[in-house]
């Protein structure tokens, strides 16, 4: 399921989108699994309340939700390529 979602506070940025599993990994809410899976909701502060998180699902097409899959996968083989890189270099410089 994609959400649409914010925290409400002064300093905090706006509206971001998230992809959320259907079951949300065993937690009761949505709320819930963003306050538990560290997304950058502020649980640790004075000032947090639960009431101050906004969010919406999004409908998205099947073409929508396969070409942000698609954008992720390629994000995530171009940060191992790269990473990949280094270590050879790392282990090159051992040798």
């Amino acid at each position: 399921m994609w959400i649409k979602w914010k925290y409400n506070d002064h300093g905090w940025p706006g509206f971001k989108e998230l992809e959320i599993p259907d079951d949300l990994d065993g937690c009761e809410n949505v709320i819930d699994y963003l306050c538990e899976h560290n997304l950058g909701v502020p649980v640790w502060s004075e000032r947090f309340l639960v009431e101050r998180i906004e969010w919406k699902p999004l409908n998205l097409s099947d073409l929508e939700i396969k070409n942000r899959k698609f954008t992720k996968l390629q994000a995530a083989i171009a940060y191992h390529k790269q990473q990949l890189g280094k270590l050879k270099r790392e282990l090159k410089a051992l040798s």
